[in-house]
């Protein structure tokens, strides 16, 4: 009898254990990733200069796209892309052509290409995943992001804009950051050099200043690549649809960012730095 319970409690045992293992199989084989997975992705147009890859560069995450899609425009093509469960969405289109096209890949994948037109192109390559240490080490270098919601500009220093300029237009007044310095106007002193380009609006008429600590938020975030040489980060401060202002106060209206890179360049917090020495940075709200 007793030899009877020690068997039926090792068969009870045994039939537990490959239950639980079963289960394990099926959630991981039919749940939906929760992981973090980011691609390292190019977007390329032939018609610029054939057998080179022109296009923009840029970091799609699958996670923290899974609410919102991340968008960029490279000439007359737009590219949208979002993650949901354990795959990536992504539509391709040209706005000239007035043609798309829309499919999905496993999140799963170590790579995945798209061809729109035997022009355009579209190549995504995962990236090796990062310890938080190595994280910490690169973070003078992490690119700035580009798109999306909840961006910040955050002025770190005082920032003098002169009403007295010579290509002051109307109230609008513009400054200029290259290699360190700024000037007072809308025209960098040398094209082939990063720079960026902050423009407000007066209120009043008078020399303005955006003070230290100014937090601006961005309403629209945008990646432009009309010249083969160079990108065009883009940061309005005023939505255009609505014709509301992210911010304002009585003296000034922060306008707008745009931020002008060689095409082989990333758009680092580094190179931002090395621009404008500090005087604003640009982040995502948490």
């Amino acid at each position: 009898m007793k030899k009877e319970i020690e068997n039926t409690d090792f068969l009870t045992f045994i039939l537990k254990k490959s239950f639980l293992c079963l289960y394990f199989i099926f959630f991981l084989i039919f749940s939906p990733l929760t992981f973090s997975k980011e691609f390292n992705c190019h977007l390329n147009n032939t018609k610029i200069r054939p057998n080179l890859n022109k296009g923009p560069g840029f970091l799609f995450n699958s996670k923290k796209y899974q609410k919102r899609n991340f968008k960029i425009n490279f000439k007359e093509v737009t590219v949208l892309m979002w993650s949901r469960n354990d795959l990536i969405h992504i539509l391709l289109g040209s706005n000239k052509e007035r043609v798309s096209i829309k499919t999905s890949f496993s999140l799963n994948r170590s790579q995945f290409f798209l061809t729109m037109n035997p022009s355009v192109k579209l190549k995504c390559i995962a990236r090796k995943s990062v310890s938080k240490s190595d994280k910490a080490k690169q973070g003078n270098s992490l690119t700035i992001p580009s798109t999306g919601d909840n961006l910040i500009v955050e002025i770190k220093k005082d920032l003098l804009f002169k009403y007295y300029t010579e290509d002051g237009f109307e109230l609008s007044r513009s400054l200029i950051f290259q290699n360190g310095k700024v000037y007072n106007k809308t025209r960098p002193p040398s094209k082939k050099d990063p720079w960026c380009l902050f423009r407000i609006e007066f209120k009043l008429n008078e020399d303005t200043i955006v003070p230290l600590g100014t937090k601006i938020p961005v309403k629209r975030a945008e990646v432009f690549k009309n010249n083969e040489d160079f990108t065009v980060f883009s940061y309005s401060f005023v939505d255009f649809a609505t014709g509301k202002k992210g911010m304002e106060t009585s003296r000034f209206v922060p306008f707008s960012i745009e931020c002008t890179i060689d095409s082989k360049m990333a758009f680092s917090k580094k190179l931002l730095d090395e621009i404008n020495q500090g005087a604003f940075k640009i982040y995502r709200k948490k």
